[in-house]
């Protein structure tokens, strides 16, 4: 399991900078390439001013990647 922990910084919900979307990209990719079946968990929807929402977007949209949720 890979788990994103995105809080808010600078005052951006969900905020996820170059480093957490590299590491997040690569994970994702782990499984798309190698077939992998890593269950991969963000926790908290990024704000569209980060720099990779869309990407985030498209992951969620596609189930490749959930928002964490404690129930």
């Amino acid at each position: 399991m890979f788990f994103l922990m995105n809080e808010e910084k600078n005052g951006i919900n969900g905020y996820i900078g170059a480093s957490a979307i590299a590491e997040l990209t690569y994970v994702v990719v782990l499984n798309l390439i190698n077939n992998r079946n890593i269950e991969i968990y963000i926790l908290n929807m990024p704000s569209k001013d980060c720099i990779a929402y869309d990407e985030v977007k498209f992951w969620l949209d596609m189930k490749w990647i959930k928002i964490f949720n404690e129930d």
